[in-house]
């Protein structure tokens, strides 16, 4: 999923991405809703390359935060850290949009390449109401 976010040092505006899935299954059993995804420490090896591949400012880094290394978004302009917290966690934050005009401007990949189950690590949530799966821009890759 691809959404834009100022940077918080050169104050221009990014694209940033993070993972997302229209199901989760987990040791609870199955969780049907369309879940983003956060602060992942692990990632498939078939959906890391497309990431590395499409994706070169989502990569592994360490987070004094955190205390550890997630994928996390990086600016486009000066290369800087932009943690996935204030991105996932705060309404209007680039995966947290609170209306349909902002949802619109989200665009979500289908990645071709991947069908059936990947293995992730990380923090899953999801939003009600569910503007993302329902109003963003669908792309295939």
């Amino acid at each position: 999923m691809k959404s834009t976010q100022p940077c918080w040092k050169c104050n221009q505006i990014s694209d940033v991405y993070c993972i997302a899935s229209s199901g989760l299954i987990d040791e609870d059993g199955i969780e049907n809703s369309f879940m983003l995804f956060s602060d992942l420490s692990f990632i498939d090896a078939k959906v890391g390359k497309i990431i590395k591949n499409n994706f070169s400012t989502y990569s592994p880094d360490y987070s004094k935060t955190a205390g550890g290394v997630y994928y996390m978004n990086h600016c486009q302009i000066c290369f800087v850290k932009m943690g996935d917290f204030f991105m996932h966690s705060e309404p209007e934050g680039a995966f947290f949009p609170t209306s349909v005009h902002s949802a619109s401007n989200i665009t979500l990949f289908k990645l071709r390449e991947v069908d059936g189950k990947v293995a992730i690590n990380g923090s899953a949530g999801y939003q009600t109401p569910d503007f993302i799966s329902q109003y963003s821009k669908k792309k295939e890759l």
